[in-house]
C-alpha cells in the first residue's frame, strides 16, 4: 500500500429553501482510482442551481465542474493533470447573464513538462447595453528555444454619457537562470452602479515541477453580488493537486455559497 495518490474534498453549500444533494464516492486502490460524482440542485421562484462535479484519479487527476444559475450564473471549471507526461491543463468559464448585463471570463491553462511550454490564454468580455470591455491575454513560453510572448490585448467601448474607468496592470518576468515565470494580471472594470474586478497570478517554476494559479473574480450590482476565487497548486514530484474554489452569490431574500477545496 503506498499513499502516492490522495484525494480530500470538503463542499459546503448554504442556501434558502429547498435543496436536493446526490453523492457518489468509489475507491479502487489497486489501481489507484478515485471516483467521485456530487450533484447540487437549488429550486427557487424564478431561479434555480444546478451544480455536478465529477472527480476521478488514476495516476491523474480530472475534475470538471459546473455551477448554472439560469437567470445569472454559469461556471464551468475543468482540472486535469496527468503526472507521468508531467502535463497539466485547465479550463475555466464564468459567465454572468441578467437583464442587459453580461460577463464572460474564459481561463485556459497549459503546462507540459517535457517541453517545458507554458501557454496561458486569458479573455474577458463585459457587454452592458451602452459599452463594452473586452481584454484578451495570450503568454506562450518555450523552454528549449527559451523564447516569451506575451500579448494583451483591452478594448473599451462605451458612451459620453456614462462614465467608465478600465485599468489594466500587467507584471510579467522571466528569470533564466532560475527557469521561473511569474505574470499578475488585474483588470478592474467600474461602470457607474456596476464593478468588475478580476485578478489573476500565475507562477510556473520548471525546477521544481510547481503551477500555481490563483484567480479572483468579482461581480458587484446593486442588491447583486458574484464572488469567485480558484486556487490550483501542481506540484508534480511529490504528484499532488490542491484546489480550492469559492463561489459565492448573493441576492435579495437569495444566497448561495459554495466553498470546495
Amino acid at each position: 500500500m503506498r499513499p502516492l495518490h490522495s484525494v480530500q474534498l470538503k463542499l459546503q453549500v448554504s442556501v434558502v429553501h429547498s435543496v436536493q444533494l446526490k453523492l457518489q464516492v468509489s475507491v479502487v486502490r489497486p489501481p489507484h482510482s478515485v471516483q467521485i460524482k456530487l450533484q447540487v440542485s437549488v429550486v427557487r421562484p424564478l431561479h434555480r442551481v444546478q451544480l455536478k462535479l465529477q472527480v476521478s484519479a488514476v495516476h491523474s487527476v480530472q475534475l470538471k465542474l459546473q455551477v448554472s444559475v439560469v437567470h445569472s450564473f454559469q461556471l464551468k471549471l475543468q482540472v486535469s493533470v496527468v503526472h507521468p507526461p508531467h502535463s497539466v491543463q485547465i479550463k475555466l468559464q464564468f459567465s454572468v447573464v441578467r437583464p442587459l448585463h453580461s460577463v464572460q471570463i474564459k481561463l485556459q491553462v497549459s503546462v507540459v513538462r517535457p517541453p517545458h511550454s507554458v501557454q496561458i490564454k486569458l479573455q474577458v468580455s463585459v457587454v452592458r447595453p451602452p459599452h463594452s470591455v473586452q481584454i484578451k491575454l495570450q503568454v506562450s513560453v518555450v523552454r528549449p528555444l527559451h523564447s516569451v510572448q506575451p500579448k494583451l490585448q483591452v478594448i473599451v467601448v462605451h458612451s459620453v454619457q456614462l462614465k467608465l474607468q478600465c485599468s489594466a496592470k500587467v507584471n510579467f518576468s522571466v528569470v533564466r537562470p532560475l527557469k521561473s515565470v511569474q505574470l499578475k494580471l488585474q483588470v478592474s472594470v467600474v461602470p457607474p452602479p456596476h464593478s468588475v474586478q478580476l485578478k489573476l497570478q500565475v507562477s510556473v517554476v520548471p525546477s521544481p515541477h510547481s503551477v500555481q494559479l490563483k484567480l479572483q473574480v468579482s461581480v458587484v450590482r446593486p442588491l447583486n453580488s458574484v464572488q469567485l476565487k480558484l486556487q490550483v497548486s501542481v506540484v508534480p514530484p511529490p504528484h499532488s493537486v490542491q484546489l480550492k474554489l469559492q463561489v459565492s452569490v448573493v441576492r435579495p431574500l437569495h444566497s448561495v455559497q459554495l466553498k470546495l477545496q
